[in-house]
């Protein structure tokens, strides 16, 4: 029989879970919202083993030290993982789609504050994502911060048909694709669920995919065509996984 084995908090014992369950540290586990919507409180939690979660085989190796390779943002400063927010980021994406969340990242990095906008909860670069302090606090649900960065990685692997499609679908000038800089693309929609949706399709785009899997409605509501369009494509494929 094969054993995952880990050392406690102390470093004196070594503790072994069976198969399908990993050690977790005793730690604080600090309010935070899951998936769902629901509100979990703050907790003490003693050292032991705990049942893997979905993602658990794939991704408890990519949540990474440090900082991201090549990271363009050279100045953001790495921080420990807690042992919270390990826990929070394997349940988060246990619960975000299969087909969102593309196996092409090599890995998660956790770093202090955003150098571009205070308000960010995260960033990504490249097959690279970064989760900052924002992404942590007890107002904000990980699996959607998440989902959004996934999404942004999976527009840039979609094919230029798909990309032109989803263009026409959300009302992007057409001239979009002639070579354009940043600077000259327009937006002609007028529903927007974000305001930086007129930055860039792509931002465009994550910011309908993040509702569309969190605030369907609003999306609907707001942009019917986008939302349409969506739920084409995807199918059912496109639902929050262990929510009802």
């Amino acid at each position: 029989m094969t054993f995952a084995a880990a050392q406690n908090e102390k470093g004196k014992t070594s503790n072994h879970c069976p198969p399908g369950e990993h050690w977790v540290r005793a730690h604080t586990q600090r309010p935070y919202i899951r998936s769902d919507g629901t509100s979990v409180s703050g907790s003490y939690h003693r050292a032991g083993c705990a049942k893997n979660p979905p993602a658990y085989a794939i991704w408890k190796d990519r949540l990474k030290a440090g900082t991201p390779s090549k990271w363009e943002l050279k100045n953001e400063i790495s921080k420990p993982w807690t042992e919270d927010e390990k826990e929070r980021v394997l349940e988060a994406l246990s619960a975000l789609p299969v087909i969102l969340v593309t196996e092409t990242v090599s890995g998660i990095y956790r770093l202090k504050t955003s150098s571009q906008l205070l308000e960010n909860p995260a960033a990504n670069f490249q097959n690279q994502i970064a989760l900052y302090d924002r992404a942590f606090n007890n107002k904000q649900n990980v699996a959607r911060v998440l989902g959004h960065e996934f999404a942004h990685l999976y527009f840039r692997q979609m094919s230029k048909p798909d990309q032109v499609d989803y263009a026409i679908a959300s009302e992007w000038e057409a001239t979009l694709w002639a070579g354009l800089s940043d600077k000259e693309l327009t937006l002609n929609r007028k529903g927007l669920v974000e305001a930086d949706s007129v930055n860039h399709p792509e931002e465009d785009f994550a910011n309908n995919i993040e509702y569309f899997l969190f605030y369907s409605k609003t999306l609907k509501e707001k942009s019917p065509r986008v939302y349409d369009w969506i739920s084409k494509k995807f199918g059912d494929k496109l639902t929050l996984r262990g929510v009802k």
